[in-house]
């Protein structure tokens, strides 16, 4: 929604300053011409809306492209922003690795909507799903339902929840949490394909220049890139290795931390 009033607002300007400019143009237009509304009435009312139409239409194609800019998204949504590319590192529900996702936020004028590709441990290309609904709540709770086609020609209708967060109050998150449930091919049989449904957790780091340099750049020279939309693949396929290798060692800190409590609390009871 608030993209939609920033929309209306800029209209509103918009037809302010055409209004303006017509008047100005109508004006010259008049004292060069002779042309003036006491002497022919029809022919300058005519030319005045003309020019008034004109005027607005070219205000409303600029507004159009204007608010379409990502930096003008994240001045309406400041930080509650989540559009952007995000990079998943998705486990399964034994919290073992299972595959990477690249994720794609897009903050429309009515909804947000996400776009989205699997690859699996290897990074081949898996699949492409897209979001059917998608509600934010509070600035940080992603709720969604996604389509996703993985086998077969069958659309299955599966659904998620993301958590965002950052470190600092006043920016745009930074990473996520989240779960899904999936339906995965479990087999073959009788050339009928067989799933269940699993739930798969997440977590995931926006791609940008910052995280660009943290994963890519730290000791390559001070390298450094301007639109991370052009990186190519094999920096994306880097990227993902290095989140799927913090996630991980995250992760592996956490169970040791876990282990150790348990233990100090069985000695305790002895």
């Amino acid at each position: 929604m608030k993209t939609i009033e920033a929309r209306f607002t800029l209209y509103a300007v918009g037809l302010f300053i055409s209004t303006i400019a017509e008047r100005i143009v109508t004006a010259i237009i008049s004292s060069v011409t002779n042309l003036s509304a006491a002497t022919h009435l029809i022919a300058f009312h005519f030319i005045s809306t003309i020019i008034l139409v004109f005027f607005f239409i070219l205000s409303t194609v600029g507004i159009k492209w204007f608010i379409q800019r990502d930096f003008i998204t994240r001045l309406i949504h400041k930080h509650n922003y989540i559009g952007g590319r995000w990079v998943e590192i998705v486990v399964d529900s034994n919290s073992v690795f299972h595959h990477y996702n690249i994720l794609d936020i897009n903050h429309g004028a009515y909804s947000i909507s996400l776009v989205g590709t699997t690859f699996d441990k290897e990074l081949n290309f898996d699949y492409k799903f897209v979001s059917l609904h998608a509600t934010l709540e509070d600035g940080e709770m992603l709720s969604y339902t996604f389509v996703q086609r993985n086998f077969a020609d069958s659309a299955i209708l599966d659904m998620g929840v993301l958590k965002f967060f950052s470190h600092d109050a006043k920016s745009v998150p930074r990473e996520y949490f989240g779960n899904y449930r999936q339906y995965i091919r479990v087999k073959e049989e009788d050339g009928i394909t067989l799933t269940q449904q699993e739930v798969f957790s997440l977590r995931a780091f926006r791609l940008d220049e910052v995280n660009f340099k943290e994963f890519i750049c730290n000791g390559s020279k001070g390298k450094k890139k301007k639109d991370v939309k052009n990186i190519t693949k094999d920096e994306l396929e880097e990227i993902m290795i290095k989140c799927k290798e913090k996630v991980c060692s995250e992760q592996k800190r956490i169970n040791l931390d876990l282990s150790t409590k348990s233990i100090i609390k069985e000695s305790e009871k002895v």
